[in-house]
């Protein structure tokens, strides 16, 4: 299970945005906007913003504790990477063996590169309905004590 701690920004109608420190998990995802990433909204500095669900009704500059179940955090990980992989090669063999020119092997890149945008923009789309039903979003499990939150260095 994927754990953060953060403040609270907004909250509105079971929904918060949540400011928290980046963690070593940011490099892995910060290049996409697609699957967990599609809730992350880039801030300034060392901190970033999440949107996620708030069953508790929290207001703005509560500390809280947010998480992702490991079976979330695993099928967004699967979301994020897997399905952009299996278009970018569904393309590149698609263009290579799909043309009857010469330049197969241009073709072969041709449509990988339109098997990655496909695939990314699959992830995108899937991350936002999967998040639109509550899946594969943060949720707030507990109000915290406002000094187990995180200090950025500067």
């Amino acid at each position: 299970m994927e754990t953060e701690i953060g403040r609270v920004v907004e909250a509105r109608d079971g929904r918060a945005r949540i400011e928290v420190s980046r963690s070593s998990m940011c490099a892995h995802c910060s290049a996409t906007k697609n699957g967990a990433s599609a809730s992350c909204v880039p801030a300034f500095g060392a901190r970033r913003i999440i949107e996620v669900a708030d069953p508790l009704g929290v207001s703005v500059n509560q500390c809280v504790r947010i998480e992702l179940s490991g079976g979330e955090l695993v099928w967004a990980s699967l979301l994020a990477y897997i399905v952009p992989l299996t278009t970018f090669f569904a393309g590149a063999i698609v263009g290579l063996y799909g043309s009857e020119s010469f330049r197969g092997d241009l073709w072969g890149g041709i449509g990988a590169v339109a098997g990655l945008a496909v695939g990314f923009t699959v992830s995108r789309w899937l991350g936002r309905f999967f998040g639109k039903q509550g899946k594969l979003t943060p949720t707030i499990t507990a109000i915290v004590p406002s000094e187990d939150v995180k200090r950025p260095k500067k």
